[in-house]
Order: C-alpha cells, then structure tokens, then sequence
C-alpha cells in the first residue's frame, strides 16, 4: 500500500504506545504531498502545521505502518 501512495492520500495511524512505562492511544493523520512528504497538523507545532518525509513516521516506533490510507475520489493534484 505505502509503495503505492499518491499526493492527496489521506494516510491515518492509530497505535498504542509503550512511551516510558505509560500506555496512551497515538491517533494521527496526515495528507501525502508530493516526493514523498508528508503534510499533517501538529500539537507540538508552534504553528499547528508541519511537514516531513512520510518515512520519519514509518521507520518510528511510536507510528510505523499506517492502518488506512484513503484516496478521495476523482482527485486532481497538479
């Protein structure tokens, strides 16, 4: 699936991480950009809004894979 994704996926994780001894849900999603980047809206983000290569997210513990990546129909991303 991720070999096959596309600008304008929407890509959304949901795991249960072990960070410190504590278990707490990790939900998150993101929009793919284009070379693989991936633009998604961050609490930590003095801004809200930040972007990086989507393998940041897949090659982390605290993500890895993604368990849906949906693609809006009849999009057109030029």
């Amino acid at each position: 699936v991720m070999k096959d994704m596309q600008p304008g996926d929407i890509v959304i994780w949901d795991q249960t991480n072990h960070y410190q001894g504590l278990d707490y849900p990790l939900q998150h999603c993101g929009i793919m950009g284009r070379d693989g980047i991936i633009h998604y809206a961050g609490s930590k983000e003095t801004n809200g809004y930040n972007f990086r290569p989507l393998n940041d997210f897949t090659s982390s513990p605290f993500y890895g894979s993604p368990i849906a990546v949906f693609r809006p129909k009849n999009l057109k991303y030029d």
